[in-house]
């Protein structure tokens, strides 16, 4: 049997694009899942337990004497990489420690938020069960909660899962075995969001795509909950696509310039740049931010920057117009 290895991002020049092709659509995480449950009811309804499905789960691992300073003054300071899709005059108010103006949490976001943070840990301890009984390779490797720092990137924190596994694919004709590493992110959405997603939020990429860069890993795969029907949907972002990591790098890199610099970011929200997307409304820093002004956009955007930048924002634009034309039926 033939073998292949898509474990870096050096592996994405070796495999031939087909092959990379069906092998994303292979891993089908989604329907992995549910097959699990489906053997774990069929068992339940037996009475038995041949492969250990109720024994204990492992416990959320703890982040006990893991460094996760934040180096202030020359050196920079240290991005949490959810924080990299936002506007860059948050994430510099932030950095600054500028105080935040009222309470922008409320007991329904803060009982959302624990609910996403239960859905985490519950899917969690679910692939860690398939690979212990044979619900993935049998090789596969399943970390979670990982922890992640770079100096380099000035990044830190947490991902979900970090998978290391192999799928089997017939190819021209021949069986071919991939073995894989890759990053599984855990996310969940309301129905409606649910059913018109068909990739991943471009804020969940971004966060994730430097994980990919620190890590060196090829390939993010992105397991979609619905919130209301607890249905799974499986979709991926391949890091073949060098215009989404300029972007994001372009990014990084002008903010800490202008913490460096000291000097305040465009208030991306207002000025419209779709990557530095975040939301006005839920900001703890606008009245800051009002009597500061937008300024305007700057030269760490380039030409290729604004032109990818306006295919997602009219992307963006036709999702919101699709909505807008359902409530008026």
């Amino acid at each position: 049997m033939e073998v292949y290895t898509l474990k870096t991002l050096k592996d994405l020049s070796q495999i031939p694009p087909d092959l990379l092709l069906q092998v994303r659509q292979e891993i089908g995480m989604d329907a992995r899942i549910d097959n699990y449950y489906r053997a774990y009811l069929d068992f339940k309804e037996l009475g038995k337990d041949p492969r250990g499905f109720f024994a204990k789960y492992p416990k959320r691992p703890s982040l006990a004497g893991k460094d996760m300073s934040q180096p202030w003054g020359e050196k920079g300071v240290y991005f949490g990489p959810s924080s990299i899709g936002n506007c860059r005059r948050s994430t510099f108010y932030k950095s600054k420690r500028q105080p935040k103006e009222g309470q922008f949490r409320s007991p329904e976001s803060q009982r959302t938020m624990e609910y996403g943070e239960d859905r985490h840990l519950s899917l969690q301890q679910v692939l860690q069960h398939m690979q212990q009984t044979g619900f993935l390779a049998k090789d596969s490797r399943v970390e979670s909660e990982v922890f992640v720092k770079s100096p380099e990137w000035r990044i830190h924190g947490l991902i979900d899962i970090l998978l290391e596994t192999s799928v089997q694919v017939s190819h021209q004709g021949r069986e071919v075995r991939v073995d894989i590493r890759m990053i599984l992110e855990i996310k969940t959405k309301k129905e409606q969001q649910y059913k018109e997603l068909t990739e991943p939020d471009f804020s969940h990429i971004v966060q994730n795509a430097l994980y990919a860069e620190v890590l060196d890993v090829p390939l993010i795969g992105f397991l979609y909950e619905n919130k209301n029907t607890l249905e799974l949907k499986y979709v991926d972002f391949c890091m073949d696509d060098l215009a989404t990591r300029t972007l994001i790098r372009n990014k990084i890199i002008s903010l800490h310039w202008y913490l460096k610099e000291d000097k305040l970011p465009p208030a991306d929200d207002q000025l419209g740049t779709p990557l530095f997307y975040g939301s006005c409304k839920n900001c703890p820093y606008q009245n800051a931010c009002r009597k500061a002004g937008t300024g305007t956009l700057d030269p760490f955007l380039t030409q290729m920057s604004m032109l990818e930048m306006q295919a997602k924002k009219d992307k963006k634009d036709k999702k919101e117009q699709k909505k807008s034309a359902r409530v008026k039926l």
